[in-house]
Parts: structure tokens; sequence; C-alpha cells
């Protein structure tokens, strides 16, 4: 019988394990009615976890300040051999701690003002000075304690959780305190700085964080959520050593640190000696945390000494400024049975932000242990109008992440509609898993055709006849929806994103395009109707425009990117930028007379771009509304091998965007899978007295261009009644000249205005239509 995994939940489910237990505990033998453990959580500051081996033992005693306040701001009462009791708030917690210590407190609860589980607390410039232990507990422990410390003679022992790491079945190493969840110290671990930006240095490397806390200018200090990070973690903070600040805004003080990344670093173990082991094969087990730019990491392992290694890409699925859902990894390390002793070695090739790991452990790799990876094809488009969809292609990497190979193994992909009503299902059989291999690439033979408009949840399953060790990665769910009028590559924002600064030359304009790619089997006699978007940053851009550019799209060397002369452009929309838009605003843009651009009629067998461009006159920057929830890496490559390719995003990032190629690889480590807001929508074309006004922008020609003081526009058909406007990029009329008629293929100079060199618009109407074409002004 095949095992399943039910599904509970249905959507996006995130996985992230927080340290639940604190570092300490306060102990109440009496009174009975709060007798009992309480979890509290050591400063980063004061007292360390591993300075309080020994238990406190004390009353517990409010400080009181200027009318009796228990704040800690100020503290007027004698704590002379007491644990001072300090309600959050007002002022820095270091503060607090220290005012209490200076009147002969010999440790410090803060209690939290707001209900939520225990943190750690940050320090600042007191915090030097302090210290005796400083803990916290909750709001709900506090009031629960709060009338009985005020009536006196409560007394408590606090005492330091001192069992992070328990051992579990096939733990061969790391069950241990002291092994590898490096208590108080290194123990054995060595680290290596391999390089700087290519230099090699020494002063900087892997640090011992006794608090788990690691720092950076990208958002301060943030804290390692694993199990025994209290008592220490091994952290690389290449944004710190990229910037050496904290918290002073991203990008500030890049490269003025000790360190420039990119940076290269090791964390390696001490020999484990391998013991009354006779397992097929061993892997190592971590806890991890870790935000990605563009950073590399590996974990390598030697069975000889460190004489040769092996090694592992990992973290590949973890996408561009996001951190790791999971903080548990487990990695097998193929070929390591028999081996009588191992060499761990974590390599980080840091590009922002960092990496911390903590809770080390060699265990015995499981025999049968399959997974869905998390490369797998989606629908084309996160949303599609009903008259426009296609056969949707279905395939998912799979691993064998156990010790023994396993046959005949199913994969299924299975759609359920809005009431969760199944209409399709398909699978593909494997005939061999080999141990410790992933399989890529394989297609399902059937598709599916959406026949009815909903939301649609779908989910790949891999099935077996064996107990898998680990059944929450034998499933990828997602979901699409099917419109009216909407296309979408998203169905929903949740981030806002900008080209680093390092993407343009020193100088070069901030100009950057952003869009998405939509295909139209059949255009049906619709029209596209409007397109909508949002954008990042509309207060720092009040005023300047963003461009809304609607190409026709012809891949002539099918290599997936939209060179110039293979995109045509059917109209551009201009929005000026308010200045009061939110990241999660949409901007609906109807295609109208008043606009400048009347409907499009869509054409069968037709891909489209809609790019949301903006056009840059110095450095400041363009931030605009994405989504990260949907990776079309596996769509485009189903689509690719049925020789009908379909693409998700495409980006293009120069000063002259009108050169520019628009690249189907995006943002980073997430190449697919970062898609801008940026829609489509279509529908009926509603008949009025007002005749449709053609498209011109294919039927003349603009030169030179770039131009200084003149242009020559050459029309492919004569125009009467013309009317010439030159527009900059914030969508102002610079110039506007009528003409009776234009001869066809013959040049037609208008001499330009004076204005400063950058980005313009020429839009030419006649009675045949408008067009508008870009230009440069030297």
């Amino acid at each position: 019988m095949w095992k399943r995994m039910t599904i509970l939940f249905l959507g996006s489910l995130l996985y992230n394990q927080v340290n639940a237990q604190g570092s300490h505990s306060v102990i109440i033998d009496a009174p009975s009615p709060v007798a009992g453990s309480y979890k509290s959580w050591m400063a980063n500051f004061g007292a360390t976890y591993c300075t309080t081996e020994a238990p406190i033992k004390g009353e517990l005693a409010f400080v009181s300040g200027p009318a009796g306040v228990t704040l800690g701001c100020q503290v007027d009462n004698n704590l002379t051999g007491k644990i001072a009791v300090i309600d959050r708030g007002t002022c820095p917690f270091s503060d607090k701690a220290l005012n209490a210590q200076l009147k002969g407190a010999i440790a410090v609860i803060i209690f939290n003002n707001a209900a939520g589980e225990i943190f750690p607390m940050a320090s600042s410039a007191s915090g030097k000075d302090v210290k005796i232990p400083v803990l916290n507990m909750t709001l709900a422990d506090g009031n629960k304690l709060r009338a009985l410390i005020a009536a006196g003679g409560l007394n408590v022992t606090i005492k330091r959780f001192d069992s992070p790491t328990k051992s579990a079945p096939g733990v061969v190493w790391g069950a241990k305190p002291g092994e590898g969840d490096f208590r108080c110290g290194l123990n054995n671990w060595k680290v290596r700085t391999v390089s700087c930006s290519g230099a090699s240095v020494s002063n900087v490397s892997w640090r011992l964080s006794l608090n788990g806390a690691m720092d950076g200018s990208c958002g301060g200090i943030t804290y390692f959520p694993s199990p025994s990070s209290f008592d220490g973690a091994m952290v690389f903070e290449s944004d710190f050593y990229d910037s050496n600040s904290s918290n002073s805004g991203c990008g500030t003080n890049a490269g003025q640190g000790p360190c420039v990344a990119p940076q290269i670093a090791e964390l390696i173990s001490p020999e484990i000696i391998l013991t009354n082991s006779t397992a097929p094969a061993y892997s190592v087990e971590f806890h991890q945390y870790t935000r990605q730019f563009r950073s590399n990491y590996f974990v390598a392992w030697s069975t000889n000494k460190g004489v040769s290694w092996d090694s592992v890409a990992i973290n590949k699925d973890i996408t561009t400024n996001n951190v790791n859902e999971k903080t548990l990894l487990r990695v097998p390390m193929p070929k390591t049975g028999g081996a009588k002793s191992l060499i761990i070695k974590f390599r980080y090739e840091a590009n922002y932000y960092y990496w911390g790991i903590d809770d080390v452990k060699i265990v015995e790799q499981e025999s049968f242990n399959l997974q869905v990876n998390t490369f797998f094809a989606v629908p084309q488009n996160a949303a599609t109008p009903l008259d426009f969809v296609e056969p949707i292609n279905f395939l998912a990497d799979v691993e064998n992440k156990g010790a023994a190979t396993q046959f005949k193994v199913p994969l299924e992909v299975t759609i359920l509609d809005n009431g969760f009503k199944e209409v399709f299902k398909a699978r593909y059989l494997y005939d061999t898993l080999p141990s410790n291999a992933v399989v890529e690439n394989k297609l399902f033979s059937q598709t599916f055709t959406p026949k009815a408009k909903g939301v649609y949840l779908g989910y790949y399953e891999i099935l077996s006849d064996k107990v898998d060790a680990d059944s929450s990665n034998n499933t990828q769910e997602f979901l699409f929806t099917v419109t009216d009028t909407t296309f979408s590559k998203e169905l929903g924002p949740n981030r806002t994103i900008r080209p680093a600064d390092a993407s343009w030359t020193a100088g070069e304009p901030h100009s950057w395009a952003f869009g998405n790619h939509y295909f139209v089997p059949k255009g049906n006699n619709k029209y596209i109707k409007s397109v909508s978007f949002m954008m990042g940053n509309a207060a720092q851009l009040k005023d300047q425009a963003a461009v809304l550019n609607i190409y026709k799209w012809k891949d002539t060397n099918a290599n997936g990117n939209a060179e110039p002369t293979e995109r045509t452009s059917l109209g551009t929309l201009f929005y000026i930028i308010g200045g009061k838009e939110k990241p999660d605003s949409l901007v609906v843009i109807p295609l109208n007379k008043d606009n400048g651009l009347e409907p499009i009629k869509l054409e069968d067998n037709t891909e489209y771009l809609v790019m949301l461009e903006y056009y840059a006159s110095g450095t400041a920057n363009f931030e605009m509304t994405v989504s990260d929830e949907i990776d079309y890496g596996g769509m485009i490559t189903a689509s690719i091998l049925k020789q009908k390719p379909r693409f998700g995003s495409l980006i293009g990032i120069a000063g002259d965007l009108t050169k520019e190629t628009y690249s189907y690889v995006g943002f980073g480590g997430n190449v697919f899978g970062i898609v801008p807001v940026v829609r489509l929508n279509v529908g009926n074309l509603v008949t009025t007295n007002v005749e449709e006004l053609n498209t011109l922008t294919e039927q003349f020609t603009v030169f030179p261009n770039p131009a200084t003081d003149f242009i020559n526009l050459q029309f492919a058909n004569s125009q009467r009644n013309v009317i010439l406007k030159m527009i900059d990029i914030n969508g102002r009329i610079l110039f506007q000249k009528s003409v009776d008629f234009i001869q066809e293929k013959y040049p037609y100079l208008v001499n330009l205005p004076k204005v400063a060199p950058g980005y313009y618009f020429i839009q030419a109407t006649s009675e045949k239509g408008m067009g508008i074409k870009s230009i440069i002004i030297k």
C-alpha cells in the first residue's frame, strides 16, 4: 500500500522553528498557587549564559522610582542582595538593568508589557557597564506573580536551561553538550577566512555569538532561533563585515568594512570518531539561520582526515532577501558508510547577509526518505482569463535522500477546484530512484486545461510502499486562478525590490524595466483594455513618470531574451506618480483616447510583454512591488521541453533601455521566482461613436537617435492632419506641432526645443492612428 501524507492545510505553509524554552528557568517552590518553573531569556548584555552556571537565588523585589513607578528608568530603593523586577517600557533595557545594579541588585527580571513570547533583549550604550544577569518574562507570567512580589517574601531560583541537545535514535555524535552545540566556545572547531573580495585576510571570520545575535546594517541585530543559541552559536555576518555598521541603512557604508564582500569563510569540525555504528551512510544535521542575497552555501565532508573532500551545495531554494523557512536541515553524505571518522566543513561564499550554524549532529542516514523538491512546474500564469487558457504541463524534480535504492516509485499531480473536488490527476512512474540522487526534468505525458473560472489548488505527491523517514517533504503545492479578464503572474504582492546600485556603472542613470510575459493562443476578438501595476517608493518619486510599454515579441533567435529588434511596441502609457501610492495599491491605467492609446486587439498565437519602465535622469531609484511566492523555473523548463516556450518575468537594467535586451533571467538566487505586479486586463471592445484608432508606432521611424538639435520622421504611408508632440519622462508636453500632410517615405524634419540631455518621447497622431517612439537627446 502506498504511504500518503494527509494534506491538512491548503495553500502556502510556513515552517519556522523558534526557541520555545528560553535560556533560563525561574523556579518558585512556594506558595502553591504560583509554584512551578517559568521560562525566561537572557539579554545580550550583562552576564552571559556561560557565566551563570551556578543557580541564582534571591528574593524578588520591584524597583521603585518617582511616585513608585516600576519602569526602572530611575531607581530610588535599596535592592542589595535582591533580584530586581522591572516593567518594560519608556527607556532602554540596559539602562534599567544598570540602574538596578547600582542599587545593589544581583540580577534583573524585566516583565514584558505586551502579550507574546519571551525574547532576547538588545542593548544600548549602557550595556557595556551591566555585569549582572538580565532576563525577561512574559506579561502573563509577570501578572501572575505581581501581587506576591509587591507583598514581599517571594523567593526564586534562576537556573540555566542545561539540556538543549537531546539524544535521539540514530545520533552518533552531537548529542552531548560541547560537541556540536558550540556551548560556551568553539570546542575544537576551527574557523578560516579564505578571502575578502578576492584578497586573503585573517582579521575576521566565523564568530562565536554567545547569545545567538547576528549583526548587520540591513536590519540591525537578528537572533538565531536554534534550540541552544543562548549558549553559543557560530555566525558569519557578511553584511556587517562589508559595511562595519549596525542598522545604518542597507548599503549605506557598503565596502567600508574590514572584509569587503564577497567573502569566503569556512567552519571546520574536529575529527569525529565513528564507533559502534554499522550505518550504510551518515547525514549531518544542523540548525541554521540565514538571509540570502547572492551567497552560495556548501556542506563538505572528509573521511580521510581532511586529505580530500566531497561537498554539496545547499540552500538553493532560499530566495533573494528572504530568510530560510526551516531552521533544521539534514544533508546526506553519500558513501560515508564504513568510515572510521568524519570531518565536517561549512563553506560560505558570502555576499550578504548572514549565516548562523548551531546544534550540529552526525546521524545515521535513514534507508527510506523521498522528497519532492522545490523545482516543479506550475501553470503559465497565476491568473489567466478563461478564453486564453492553455494546456498546463507538469514536472517535478524528486530526490531520494535515503541510503536505499527505491523501485517503481510514483509521482502524482492532482488538481482540485473551488469546492476541493478533484478535476485532474496524473502519474509519472520512476522505475528506479538511486540512493542520494536527484532525478530532474521528467515531463508528465498528460496535461490539464481548465474548463471553468475559479481558484484551483494543485499538488505534487511522491508515494512509496516504505515508511518514509520524513513525510513532511513529500508534497509541493501551488495555487492558480482562472479569471474573466485578468492576466497576472502573481496572486498578490509580498515585497518591493530594485536592482543593487552596482547594477549600473558610476554616474549612469538608474533606469530599469521589469515586466511580464503573456501568451495569447487565440485572440477571440478581445482587446487589451487596461494595464495595472504597483510601485514601492512613490513618496520619493513624486511628479516623476512610470512608463508602461506593451510589446509584441517574436523570439527569433530562440534564446528566451527579448532583444530590441525582436520587440515591437504596440503602445506606451504614462503615469505621473502622485507620491501617496502605497506599495500594495493597484494603479489601473485604461487604454482610451484620454490616455493617448486606444484598446489593442489581441492576435492569435502571439507573445506580449507588459513592461513597467523607469527612465531615470539620475541615480534616484525606483522600487517595484513584486511577489516571490511562485517560482516559474519548472514551468519554463516544461514549456521548452514541449517546444512551446513560455516565460515568467523579463528584466532590463541599463542607462539606455532602448538598446537593452530584456532577459528572462531575473534577480539574484531566485532568478525565476520574483515577478512584478504588472497585470494585463482584456475584454470586449465597447463600440462608441468614436472610431477606433490604430497604432502608428510601427508605421514611422525617428532618426538620428540619439539626437541633438533635430530629428527626422519617416512614415511608411502618407499621413494627413498630423499632430506631433515631444513628451518628457514625466509626461509633460514640451513641444507640439500640427502638420497638414507628410509624404510617405520622405523624411520630415523637426527642429527640437532646447532641453536637458536624457530620455524623451515623440508622439504622432493622424487620421490613421497614433504611435509613440522613444528618443535620447545628447
